[in-house]
């Protein structure tokens, strides 16, 4: 799917001088920015899985344009959601590449996906997130969401870093019982291993 032939889709749209190159560009822009997956799993229960790895929404300029394609893709997600037969259970599972509170500013997107009534989000955390909070520190230290969530430790020495941030997530069906959750951090590496254990009924 093209960025531009999504009904709901919230490109960059100022045509100034500095801009023009961009929105021509966006003509022939995919929305997907690495890649989207559905694929209806034959479970005791018939389970609709979405996966994705979304656009990271920072690193852009004024424009915004990574920050406007990762809503778009969220939006997606969730305008799926909505089209699911009733009878099947859904799971989203991915990354995001947004925070609920801290990095950019377009939570709002994240916040109506996490909030789904298909939805759960079990908030998987580990001490490994609080460590590195406290090892990296500088702008780490005024971000709001729990370090223990974090699942990504991005770069805080430059003016526009975002630090470490909860950007992978699994969103099981509220149908389905969480047994366990965490996450796994390599003891080298920036990112976290997300894993949650569900009971499937019968």
């Amino acid at each position: 799917m093209l960025w531009k032939d999504l009904p709901f889709a919230d490109p960059p749209h100022h045509q100034d001088g500095a801009l023009f190159p961009i929105i021509k560009a966006i003509d022939r822009q995919r929305l997907s920015a690495v890649a989207h997956w559905r694929s209806d799993l034959a479970t005791p229960l018939p389970l609709r899985l979405t996966i994705l790895h979304a656009k990271i929404e920072i690193f852009d300029g004024a424009e915004d344009r990574n920050g406007r394609r990762n809503a778009d893709e969220l939006r997606l997600v969730q305008a799926g959601l909505a089209a699911t037969p009733a009878e099947m259970s859904v799971m989203v599972m991915g990354t995001l590449n947004v925070d609920p509170f801290d990095g950019a500013e377009r939570h709002s997107v994240l916040t109506n996906l996490l909030s789904d009534p298909r939805l759960q989000d079990p908030t998987p955390s580990d001490h490994g997130g609080i460590d590195r909070s406290v090892t990296d520190g500088a702008i780490n230290a005024g971000h709001r969401n729990d370090p223990a969530q974090d699942t990504a430790n991005f770069r805080e020495d430059r003016p526009r870093d975002p630090g470490n941030l909860r950007v992978d997530y699994v969103l099981p069906d509220r149908d389905l019982s969480v047994v366990a959750t965490g996450l796994k951090w390599p003891a080298s590496g920036r990112r976290a291993i997300v894993w949650v254990d569900l009971a499937v009924p019968c």
